[in-house]
């Protein structure tokens, strides 16, 4: 029985590092998609994350052991600005529709443009009055961009509370 029960625990922490991994919303900035205190299954296979992905990524943005999750808005190469006439953010020149965008804010606040290096990624809030994201860190290295080595991995599903239980 010793034997099974360390070959549970190899395989779950095996999981966890190499897989999947749960991740606790802190913050109100994923509203109304993640509400705080969520719990979501983020995988950890692959580093092909495109537009509308649900991202975690840790060291960029702060400490470099604080796991931020946001939205991938562009990707290398793509240019990005806030905003058109009818307040659309555009991306390579065409708007953007954001049905996940907290009810009653603009895609942004603050007029930007930004163009993406190669590798790195544009990431914002769905929340975005209250998200500290790309917008806000233009300043950093990259210019507000998170480098793809840099990712977690993409969330995929809500785990907790069991009332959100599904998909992204």
């Amino acid at each position: 029985m010793p034997a099974i029960a360390v070959v549970v625990v190899l395989c779950a922490v095996l999981v966890n590092a190499f897989v999947v991994q749960v991740f606790w919303i802190p913050s109100a900035s994923m509203e109304d998609t993640l509400l705080e205190g969520d719990r979501v299954l983020v995988g950890k296979l692959g580093d092909d994350y495109g537009r509308q992905d649900v991202v975690v990524f840790s060291g960029v943005f702060g400490p470099d052991d604080k796991d931020f999750i946001k939205r991938v808005i562009a990707v290398g190469g793509d240019t990005v600005e806030c905003c058109d006439a009818r307040g659309r953010l555009m991306v390579n020149g065409r708007p953007l529709t954001e049905p996940y965008i907290q009810p009653g804010n603009r895609p942004s606040a603050t007029p930007f443009r930004a163009v993406v290096p190669p590798g790195r990624l544009w990431v914002m809030g769905d929340h975005r009055d209250d998200s500290a994201d790309s917008r806000y860190h233009q300043r950093l290295d990259g210019d507000g961009t998170v480098p793809v080595d840099k990712v977690v991995g993409r969330a995929f599903m809500i785990i907790w509370p069991p009332s959100r239980v599904g998909g992204l």
